[in-house]
């Protein structure tokens, strides 16, 4: 659960990189001799540095813009093939590709540009790349498209169109049409700020000890920034409080530190304050939690701790 934020220099250079692309697929692909590739390259052509950099709102227009267009142009029977086409000329395995090295046009580039080691949608699971400096092999990077590729390959390259996403998400939100079923959106929201997880225990009698399973984990809103629909769709989609329940035990080792510096280390060194505490026993650093997974449950578990 990130708020992903991409530099204008990126934004420009990713820009000119794709559009290259997409200008060779469609001299590929478009013939200048059919007329209704020549209608369609007019309003990819009108249309492309949005279809290509366009903020989350600007593609959602576009969507808008390209229906429209089917409806009037291209009629049920063609609708395969022209979805097709669209693949072609946007091309998602050109992003993807290892084989060609581009400074910005790189799934594995976006993902180093972006410095993100976990699911954007969960927090839950490692996303990072893997890089041989020295034979230059690389993995591709995780990515779910938040306008499915499938019901709209248009927006197949589209930079605000590419979450990075664990396998898990990717899998669980699968073709879900987002116009139609609204998530949150990673670059249009701060899950940092805009959610939170709430840990709570079991009341039990003082003799007893916590187990896992006397912990609670759910994920709430705090803020008017995501709407009750869009936050409901994502917990349900992307099964987030079922999917935590497997990290009460997490929940319970957090616990338990708290209740021991509580009960032990606060006694015998008060000059210990809360950052103190923090940084020695929660591993935080002046920069703030380790970037991993779980770090937001655990951030949020403390954030009102005061030892």
């Amino acid at each position: 659960m990130r708020c992903l934020i991409v530099e204008p220099v990126f934004i420009c250079e990713y820009e000119i990189e794709a559009r290259k692309v997409v200008e060779d697929r469609m001299n590929e692909y478009l013939s200048p001799t059919n007329g209704f590739h020549c209608v369609l390259r007019k309003l990819i052509e009108d249309n492309l540095e949005t279809l290509l950099v366009g903020t989350p709102r600007q593609l959602r227009r576009q969507i808008t813009l390209f229906q429209k267009f089917e409806a009037d142009e291209v009629g049920i029977r063609r609708k395969k093939a022209y979805k097709k086409l669209l693949g072609n000329i946007f091309d998602y395995q050109a992003f993807k590709s290892l084989a060609v090295t581009r400074d910005y046009f790189s799934a594995y580039r976006l993902h180093a540009h972006l410095n993100l080691r976990v699911c954007a949608y969960c927090d839950e699971n490692y996303i990072i790349p893997v890089s041989d400096g020295i034979s230059g092999r690389r993995s591709k990077g995780p990515y779910d498209h938040y306008y499915p590729e499938s019901l709209y390959p248009y927006l197949a390259i589209s930079l605000f169109n590419l979450i990075p996403a664990c396998g898990t998400c990717n899998s669980l939100k699968g073709h879900r049409d987002t116009v139609v079923y609204t998530l949150p959106h990673p670059y249009l929201v701060n899950f940092e700020t805009d959610l939170h997880f709430k840990v709570s225990k079991k009341r039990l009698k003082r003799s007893l000890k916590p187990i896992k399973d006397d912990f609670a984990i759910n994920l709430q809103v705090v803020s008017g920034c995501i709407s009750r629909v869009a936050f409901t769709n994502m917990n349900t989609f992307l099964e987030i409080d079922h999917r935590y329940t497997n990290h009460r035990s997490t929940a319970k080792v957090l616990y338990d530190r708290c209740e021991l510096i509580a009960a032990q280390i606060k006694p015998r060194f008060p000059g210990y304050n809360n950052k103190k505490i923090l940084q020695s026993f929660f591993n935080v650093s002046a920069d703030g939690y380790e970037d991993g997974p779980l770090r937001k449950l655990e951030a949020d578990y403390l954030k009102n701790k005061r030892f």
